[in-house]
């Protein structure tokens, strides 16, 4: 059953977003700007790997990958969502995530809260589709230690007619020239996962405050390696509060630990579903949360010279 938002409308389902229809992202040769309509897809599985036990009685491997709990989500729905793209909020090698406005927000039946869009550089959607079946294996976790996921899109372009932003960056002019040495691909992927947007960085230089982080680091992790997550990003840009409601969604208790989190857990892009035992995971995990906290305690940003 859908949750009811303040202003009497229910809440968008994690899969219902059907269609995604783009300002921003593409432009055509001459400058023109390109609308681009994207239809969600199943993703790639995500990534696991089975270790083979070094004996009968090896404690440190499981029998089998813990499976997920089967999704409590209603058949697809149909909603077609149009969005425009806005500031950059994060780069790397890989993908780009923006920030977006849904333009057509007043004609949902639904609300939707604010978004960002998670952008694959070219060629490099695999990542960002395992990522997503990343999403979709912790679905259980979502609005309470990771972010809510509203899908994976992809499709493909005529990259030698359209540029594409993440690709090739901002200053593309136009009329678009062409490397002949690295011609572009006319079949080209997208791939495109919907996010909720989270809140603010965590901040930093409290040791009273990072120790109730690290309490709920710990919670947070075992969460995860009930499911056998390994290979977590433990850093501090991969931690974010939780998204302020209103405008974003309440968060919801986390399954085992039942408890409302302050902050949130992202990025899975090189995570692994394992078969090892979640005490070992959890073990493993204590060091990282240790030194992660210790930078949210004693880290201070550098002070501007004065002149």
């Amino acid at each position: 059953m859908s949750q009811m938002h303040t202003d009497g409308k229910p809440v968008v389902v994690l899969n219902s977003i059907w269609t995604i229809s783009i300002c921003g992202l593409a432009t055509r040769n001459d400058g023109t700007p390109e609308r681009l309509e994207i239809k969600r897809i199943d993703p790639d599985s995500s990534k696991k790997h089975f270790y083979r036990p070094l004996c009968a009685n090896d404690s440190l491997c499981l029998s089998a990958i813990p499976s997920p709990p089967q999704s409590s989500l209603l058949p697809d729905g149909n909603i077609e969502l149009s969005l425009q793209i806005g500031d950059v909020l994060g780069e790397n090698d890989r993908n780009i995530v923006y920030a977006v406005e849904v333009t057509n927000a007043d004609e949902l039946a639904c609300y939707v809260p604010p978004l960002v869009m998670k952008v694959a550089k070219l060629f490099k959607g695999r990542n960002l589709s395992e990522e997503a079946g990343m999403y979709q294996d912790l679905e259980c976790l979502q609005g309470s230690v990771i972010p809510r996921c509203y899908g994976y899109f992809c499709t493909t372009v005529d990259h030698t007619q359209l540029s594409i932003t993440p690709w090739d960056g901002p200053d593309c002019s136009h009329p678009r020239t062409f490397d002949p040495h690295v011609p572009p691909h006319p079949s080209a992927p997208l791939s495109v996962m919907l996010l909720e947007r989270l809140g603010e960085p965590i901040s930093t230089g409290s040791r009273i405050e990072s120790e109730t982080i690290r309490r709920d680091l710990l919670d947070m992790h075992d969460e995860l390696a009930r499911f056998g997550i390994e290979c977590i990003d433990w850093r501090l840009g991969n931690l974010l509060s939780a998204p302020p409601s209103p405008p974003g969604l309440p968060g919801m208790p986390s399954p085992n630990h039942d408890h409302l989190y302050s902050i949130r857990i992202f990025d899975f892009e090189f995570s692994i579903r394992t078969n090892t035992p979640h005490d070992a995971l959890n073990a493993e995990a204590k060091v990282h949360v240790d030194n992660l906290v210790y930078e949210i305690a004693y880290y201070q940003p550098p002070r501007p010279r004065k002149f």
